[in-house]
């Protein structure tokens, strides 16, 4: 059995297609990591499939984040934790 997986709400840094450095992308996603964060830097594919660019530096954890922006990342973890509830 592998380590549990907690859900993470991070953001893309790094360029973004509009070539600002500092913009580093408004809408967060949600990551599965092991244990307490995302390791640094963190290449991995959130759960809705946006997953770092080439130009990137990959994802930071936002600190005090309760939900994601992301709608996709929204309903695939809602949908998650009713399957782990049901499962209860």
């Amino acid at each position: 059995m592998g380590a549990l997986l907690l859900p993470v709400i991070a953001r893309l840094v790094g360029r973004c297609a509009n070539g600002a450095e500092r913009d580093g992308g408004i809408r967060s996603h949600v990551l599965m990591a092991e244990g307490l964060g995302l390791p640094s830097p963190c290449y991995a594919t959130a759960i809705c499939g946006a997953k770092p660019g080439r130009l990137s530096n990959g994802w930071e954890e936002l600190d005090g984040a309760e939900r994601p922006t992301c709608s996709r990342c929204e309903r695939i973890a809602a949908r998650q934790a009713r399957e782990l509830e049901a499962r209860r």
